[in-house]
């Protein structure tokens, strides 16, 4: 009898209840809905953000690049027109003073020479015979012959290599020439050599110091100063021997 009069309460209860625990869980679902989006949303802004940021490295780095690559091309450019317009000087000269005069006139603002000498080398008297020279101010005591086994020179010249002198020291002396008189940041000497013969040797003051574009210009041009120093020699001594 008690169960058939509460029969519909507790019916009634139970509806209740599911209707509770119903509602209770829908709204645990959406709040968790709600968590998943907010995660979803601050992913996605995460990964926008650090792919902008890797756009703007890789840009900011494509354009270092770009800034390195036309500098170096600018650089190739300039020893390029400095080699072409000192090769096109060379060419013009008929004899060797002349040679030396072209030569050191279009290094000069380039490298910065204060003073500069260029000789021939006798195979016959084995002497380094002075056929120009360069000087910013007034003139230089140049030595008109220096013997291969004497000096500074005379040891560049033998071993056939060009060699830099950086901040020369007043303990070098350098008897043959004035050129270690002067007030030079860098002493460069420069042997002529054309299939392992050696044809002569520049000798140059620079009053700054050898950079890496200033070397590059010498390595290319002193291939060709050789070769026209000794087409040169050829045609003296042709002409010699027409005499």
């Amino acid at each position: 009898t008690e169960a058939r009069t509460s029969n519909l309460k507790l019916l009634s209860l139970m509806n209740t209840l599911t209707t509770e625990l119903e509602r209770l869980t829908q709204t645990e679902a959406q709040r968790i809905r709600v968590y998943q989006a907010v995660v979803l949303v601050l992913a996605l802004a995460c990964f926008a953000w650090s792919f902008v940021l890797f756009r703007r490295s890789n840009a900011e780095a494509l354009l270092a690049w770009q800034q390195a690559a036309d500098a170096a091309r600018a650089e190739q450019n300039h020893v390029a027109d400095q080699v072409a317009r000192t090769i096109t000087q060379l060419q013009m000269a008929e004899d060797m003073p002349t040679l030396a005069h072209h030569l050191f006139a279009s290094l000069a603002p380039a490298l910065g020479i204060g003073s500069a000498s260029f000789y021939r080398f006798d195979e016959h008297s084995r002497m380094l015979v002075a056929i120009g020279q360069y000087a910013q101010e007034g003139e230089l005591s140049l030595a008109q012959q220096i013997p291969i086994d004497q000096g500074l020179i005379g040891e560049c010249a033998q071993a056939g290599q060009m060699r830099v002198i950086r901040n020369p020291v007043g303990d070098i002396t350098h008897p043959q020439t004035a050129l270690m008189q002067a007030q030079a940041v860098t002493l460069v000497l420069m042997p002529l050599v054309n299939n392992d013969r050696l044809l002569g040797l520049i000798e140059m003051a620079l009053l700054r110091a050898l950079d890496a574009r200033s070397e590059e210009i010498l390595n290319n041009l002193l291939p060709m100063v050789a070769m026209r120093l000794q087409l040169l020699g050829r045609s003296i001594h042709q002409n010699t021997r027409k005499d």
